[in-house]
């Protein structure tokens, strides 16, 4: 009836690891489960024989990581898992962009009046449109006559033309 407890101990434990899975606590059910296997297999060599701590042993050693497996392995097939887990993705196709390098491309080369000061970075007007520009490091006043000279990505580099 005594070898119960440690068995007890280390099943309470892989569950505790396993609910860790599906329980937001910053780990502290993880940490439970381990202490308790570490307790079963330390009660096993205390109360029975050297192999019967060693078999406790083996079994928090290879139990606990392996719930813990089994637990993640398990979780996004779980309801909650399902409700957090994001089954999709974000295809360009679909409208999911986060930039194109083509947006800005026709701007090379066209003039248009800066907005704000550009101190090096502002807002310019090309075609009746605001833009977020940089320049290449020199100070525009505002309404001044500006050119596209560079574009990376979602930066527009201009300079005074």
């Amino acid at each position: 009836m005594l070898i119960l407890i440690p068995v007890f101990l280390i099943i309470i434990g892989m569950i505790a690891i396993i609910l860790e899975a599906f329980i937001p606590d910053a780990g502290i059910l993880a940490i439970i489960g381990a202490t308790l296997i570490l307790a079963a297999i330390i009660y096993a060599f205390i109360k029975f024989d050297f192999l019967t701590g060693i078999l406790f042993f083996c079994a928090g050693l290879i139990g606990g990581p392996l719930s813990f497996i089994i637990a993640f392995k398990v979780f996004p097939k779980s309801f909650f898992g399902k409700r957090i887990i994001l089954n999709q993705t974000e295809n360009p196709e679909e409208g999911f962009v986060s930039h194109s390098d083509n947006n800005y491309k026709n701007l090379i080369n066209t003039t248009g009046i800066a907005y704000t000061p550009c101190k090096p970075a502002g807002i310019a007007l090309f075609d009746n449109i605001k833009y977020n520009v940089i320049t290449t490091g020199e100070y525009i006043d505002k309404n001044e006559e500006i050119k596209v000279i560079k574009v990376e990505g979602n930066k527009i580099i201009i300079r005074k033309k």
